[in-house]
């Protein structure tokens, strides 16, 4: 894959290659690595649980050297099945697995149409993945969504993204730590967000929504976990509400998991969504959810049982979730109750692997 740092979709195959039964599939992991664009955190996330990698420099658009080391790695490798997670790995595994003649899959996580150049190269995205031998879509929504592109319904299934449910204690030993590195005073509630600074992700309504809270009340203290081109633009808009103050930016953090054990509630302002690592991860790590009704996100929440669903671009519904959950101890302890049931039951990495395995068997039979 083509990676930007480890966020939703990296943290699948993180998790994919980590929970895949090993007497069933052997996973190699491919990296098409720009050299100005590094993004050292997946690999360190692949080497922390000894899942194997090969990086791949890969600068241009279209390298035709690194197609050449793909189809080497095949080779020597002796691969059996392909399994492509975003736009540029999709066309280099397609290409390749076609010349190699693999059968290949690709898992969908969704477009996300914030600019141009990016739209472009997703409706050209949207011509060539019909030529896979499988499509994951990620939610249900993205199933809905592909079939409008006129993607064969019988090309596609649906596999829910999943997550490590093991880590949850180490992470919560270092929240007061992390609280005191912030600077944050110990009788203030912590609202969250994490996730890349865009668009899509919706963070503008979560500060919006910061300034409501805090003309009600002072015992909060807002989080912007991630990093991404709009941090400058949401920076300055923090200033403009005057509430800059309330407002702390982390930027990037290899230790995204370790906020959840700080948060009292996780906010998911998206705009567009598939199946949200972030929620998932949240909801694992006992938070409070509010999020958006978008994509795949009312699959998960179901309303005022497991957490609380707004809609989009609404930072005054946000406002109201959080000062209700805030002002009601019951209440905050019956979602967070349900959502880590919710978790357990539907949405471990071991249940998610399992079902790719499945997927792998079907179309290596024969072979």
């Amino acid at each position: 894959m083509s990676t930007r740092g480890l966020y939703g979709g990296e943290r699948v195959l993180v998790n994919l290659v980590g929970h895949s039964d090993p007497h069933k599939v052997i996973s190699l992991t491919a990296i098409l690595f720009d050299p100005e664009k590094p993004a050292d955190d997946v690999l360190l996330a692949l080497e922390a649980q000894n899942s194997p990698y090969l990086v791949i420099p890969c600068e241009k658009r279209f390298d035709l050297k690194a197609m050449r080391s793909i189809v080497k790695i095949i080779r020597e490798y002796n691969i059996d099945i392909i399994h492509c997670h975003e736009i540029k790995g999709r066309l280099y595994g397609l290409l390749t697995a076609k010349y190699s003649h693999l059968p290949i899959i690709t898992s969908h996580h969704n477009w996300i149409r914030n600019k141009l150049s990016t739209t472009i190269f997703e409706y050209l995205d949207a011509f060539y993945i019909r030529f896979f031998d499988r499509i994951i879509p990620v939610s249900s929504s993205i199933w809905h969504m592909l079939r409008r592109y006129a993607i064969p319904a019988d090309k596609m299934r649906v596999i829910i993204n999943g997550i490590d449910l093991e880590e949850k204690d180490h992470y919560n030993s270092r929240k007061i730590e992390l609280r005191r590195s912030l600077h944050i005073n110990e009788k203030n509630y912590i609202i969250g967000v994490v996730g890349r600074l865009s668009t899509e992700k919706g963070q503008r309504y979560f500060l919006e929504a910061a300034r409501l809270i805090l003309r009600e009340r002072k015992d909060v203290s807002f989080v912007i976990v991630g990093d991404g081109h709009l941090r400058e633009e949401l920076e300055e808009f923090a200033r403009s509400l005057k509430i800059c103050e309330q407002i702390i930016f982390t930027g990037f953090r290899q230790d995204v998991e370790t906020f959840y054990s700080l948060f009292d509630i996780c906010i998911m302002p998206s705009l567009i969504e598939g199946t949200p690592m972030a929620l998932l991860e949240a909801m694992a790590h006992e938070v409070c959810v509010v999020a958006s009704d978008v994509g795949g996100i009312p699959d998960i929440i179901n309303n005022m049982k497991n957490g609380i669903l707004v809609q989009p671009r609404d930072s005054g519904a946000i406002a109201r979730a959080v000062n209700l959950v805030l002002d009601d101890f019951n209440l905050q302890e019956k979602l967070v109750k349900n959502a880590v049931k919710t978790i357990h039951e539907r949405f471990s990495a071991d249940r998610m692997a399992a079902q790719y395995e499945e997927e792998y068997r079907t179309l290596t039979a024969g072979k």
